[in-house]
C-alpha cells in the first residue's frame, strides 16, 4: 500500500511518532486504519528512524553551541584579571546601582558559562537517548 506524502494516515502516524508515542502503539493504530501489519510496522519504523536522526542533529547543534559558549567564557575569564571580575561581582552583590560596560561583559560571560553547561548537557543527553527526547527539544 503506497501512501501519498500528504495522506491523513501518514500525517497522523508521523505526528504520533514525533510526539514520542511507543512504536508498537503507532503500528497498531496504523494497522487499525486498514494497512497490513507488516507494512504498518515498516512505515512506523522508518518514521521512528527519521525522528531519531532529527533529534541527533539538533542535539549535535546544542552540543556545539554549548561548547562554543563555554569556550568563550573560559577565554574571557582567563584573560580578565582575577581582581577585576571579583570586584564586579562584589559590587553586584553589595547593591551598586550604576553598572559599567565591564560589569555587563562579566555578567554576559557568566550567562554564557551557565548556558553553555546546560546546552552541553542537553546535547549530550539527546545524543545518548534520542528516543527519549521530547518534541520541545527538537523544535
Amino acid at each position: 500500500m503506497e501512501l501519498e506524502e500528504d495522506s491523513p494516515l501518514l500525517t497522523g502516524a508521523r505526528a504520533r511518532v514525533t510526539w514520542g508515542d511507543p512504536v508498537e502503539d503507532v503500528t497498531a493504530w496504523v494497522a487499525a486504519q486498514g494497512m497490513p501489519h507488516h507494512e504498518a510496522a515498516a512505515l512506523v519504523r522508518s518514521l521512528h528512524n527519521e525522528r531519531i536522526r532529527e533529534v541527533r542533529f539538533h542535539s549535535r547543534r546544542k552540543l556545539a553551541l554549548g561548547i562554543g559558549l563555554l569556550s568563550f567564557s573560559i577565554i574571557f575569564f582567563a584573560l580578565l584579571p582575577w581582581e577585576e571580575w571579583m570586584r564586579a561581582l562584589n559590587q553586584y552583590f553589595t547593591g551598586r546601582t550604576r553598572k559599567g560596560p565591564g560589569d555587563w561583559l562579566l555578567y554576559g560571560a557568566l550567562w554564557a558559562a551557565i548556558s553553555g553547561v546546560w546546552l552541553c548537557w542537553r546535547g549530550f543527553w539527546g545524543l545518548v537517548t534520542p528516543a527519549a527526547e521530547e518534541l520541545s527539544d527538537v523544535e
